[in-house]
């Protein structure tokens, strides 16, 4: 294992790795073409980690009747890379949408409508603009006491399954996750709405459990589990009588680890939270609902600013929409993408057909992969130019790399699987840094998994493909004497690349659709290659079209 070891006046050892165990280790992380954590986490696990085999993943979360507005980038971006890290490792995820689907907003929401739609039952008008509903009914409900009044028997009726109110309730949230799904699909996300209203039921048998274990008080007419350790209660049930956030995620947890199992908890919201959820998980604790080995982890972060270090909004003072914040990075990689491919040959120009959808891809994967490279708990400033630049620590960089180990294999003319058969040769600085660099990649996964610092995965992809670069324009690849080796520490790179790019979701493919007469196949790759190009002085690589 160790070819030398040495220690220093100062205290100091200096360990090096002998050349035939940094071969060895590589050949065994990388198995049937592909690389193979199991066992390498398996190696590393410590008598603390548990089991997580049922892992539940509590992200983006927004409110029905609200549009998604850029406070909800960070949980919906962090929340689905985590899932996608415990995906990969086979480990059986739920995707959970708690979206806020009840409570006494939609008592004020249901007594608005009836006020200005009274026949709303017999001809449902278009829902189109739900923000717009929401602040007119809220407007009257901090301005008009007998509005107030009306709103909250409402929202008793709702809670008692009243049928007119039921119907109002489901028309808003069709609506609602209607614009929601439009939105997750051009982030390439997949979850599962479990709302509020989910658990509704659930909630009465939950605090008669919690009442027979003396867990619950009285403050005023409320009842409350006070935490030991922080001055805010969990209010359970208000004073009318009527059940809340609280009572909601009370309920949930009790579900997800008495019903569903789950043996990994992990709820990803903002730092502000934090006392609620550590609240909540006391409370869950001492009513013995968590077993031995079961995890409540919660994965804060902090707020998205403006170029200034302000809060993002509006001129107006109001919260950014998500959908606004993609529209105008789209427009801008659409912009610079026109002004480039105006030299381009018209055979050239035919792979910017679709020119909205790519922009659109680019400008998605761009966003996802500055949000995850940044320290989930501190705040970040977000900005267009440094998340559209093709040179530095940016998503466009980390596909061009890709895009380069694609280009190799295509020029060799050869069967990845030809060369898994063969063996290693390292023989110089630059093959040796970029295997070690790789042997890394096991503790920083289990470093990502343990603590949830998504960040150290970017980090380390940011590396990899930099390290890769110098390998690749300091050693003779094709037609040199070590050709062989070299290619397979090439296929063993553009794995692992291509599996820390899939858990940050950098890109997404996107095809021309068929056509009578064949056409070459387009994909963001090939369009980012041609980008790239545009930027530098040197013909830096050729159409590359992959399947990713």
């Amino acid at each position: 294992m160790f070819e030398d070891i040495k220690a220093s006046a100062q205290g100091f050892i200096t360990v090096k790795l002998s050349k035939d165990y940094i071969e060895k280790s590589l050949l065994k992380l990388f198995q049937n073409n592909k690389i193979d954590l199991s066992v390498n986490i398996n190696e590393l696990k410590d008598e603390n980690d548990g089991n997580c085999d049922n892992v539940l993943v509590d992200f983006s979360s927004p409110n029905i009747a609200k549009e998604m507005h850029v406070g909800h980038l960070r949980s919906t971006i962090l929340g689905d890379s985590i899932c996608r890290i415990f995906e990969f490792l086979n480990v059986h995820t739920h995707r959970i949408n708690h979206v806020g689907d009840w409570g006494t907003q939609f008592g004020m929401l249901i007594n608005y409508i009836n006020i200005h739609y009274p026949k709303f039952k017999e001809k449902v008008p278009e829902l189109n603009n739900l923000t717009s509903l929401y602040q007119s009914a809220k407007k009257m409900y901090d301005s008009d006491k007998e509005f107030e009044k009306n709103s909250k028997e409402y929202a008793i009726k709702l809670q008692n399954d009243d049928e007119d109110c039921k119907f109002i309730w489901n028309a808003l949230n069709n609506a609602s996750k209607k614009e929601f799904d439009k939105l997750y699909k051009i982030l390439n996300i997949k979850l599962d709405y479990v709302g509020e209203s989910f658990y509704k039921s659930k909630i009465p048998a939950v605090l008669k459990m919690l009442k027979e274990k003396n867990l619950l008080t009285n403050i005023g007419d409320a009842l409350c589990y006070q935490s030991t350790k922080f001055k805010v209660p969990l209010f359970l049930q208000k004073s009318n009588g009527t059940y809340g956030y609280d009572s909601t995620d009370t309920a949930g947890i009790h579900y997800r680890l008495q019903v569903i199992n789950a043996n990994c908890i992990i709820y990803v919201t903002d730092n502000g939270q934090s006392s609620h959820f550590e609240t909540l998980f006391e409370l869950a604790k001492k009513a013995e609902w968590v077993k031995e080995g079961v995890k409540l982890i919660f994965v804060g972060f902090g707020l998205v600013l403006n170029e200034d270090g302000k809060k993002f909004k509006t001129r107006s003072g109001t919260t950014i929409k998500l959908i606004n914040l993609i529209n105008e990075g789209t427009d801008r990689a659409k912009k610079d993408l026109l002004e480039k491919i105006k030299s381009k040959s018209d055979e050239e120009k035919k792979y910017f057909e679709d020119i909205d959808k790519l922009s659109e891809d680019l400008c998605v994967s761009a966003i996802k992969y500055f949000d995850i490279k940044q320290h989930r708990n501190t705040d970040y400033k977000f900005s267009y130019d440094n998340m559209l630049n093709v040179k530095g620590n940016t998503g466009v960089y980390i596909i061009y790399a890709y895009s380069r180990m694609c280009s190799i294999f295509r020029k060799a003319n050869i069967n990845v699987d030809d060369i898994s058969k063969g063996e290693l040769n390292l023989i110089n600085q630059y093959e040796i840094k970029l295997g070690l660099h790789i042997l890394k990649f096991p503790d920083t996964f289990y470093f990502i998994l343990k603590n949830m610092l998504i960040h150290k995965l970017a980090e380390y992809t940011y590396d990899l493909t930099t390290t890769f670069t110098a390998f690749y324009e300091n050693c003779k690849i094709l037609g040199g004497d070590n050709e062989h080796s070299r290619l397979l520490l090439c296929a063993i790179t553009k794995s692992l690349l291509k599996v820390s790019r899939k858990q940050i979701v950098i890109f997404h493919v996107t095809r021309k659709k068929k056509k009578k007469k064949k056409k070459k196949k387009c994909t963001l790759l090939t369009v980012i290659i041609m980008y790239l190009n545009m930027h530098t002085s040197k013909y830096v690589c050729t159409y590359i079209h992959i399947h990713v």
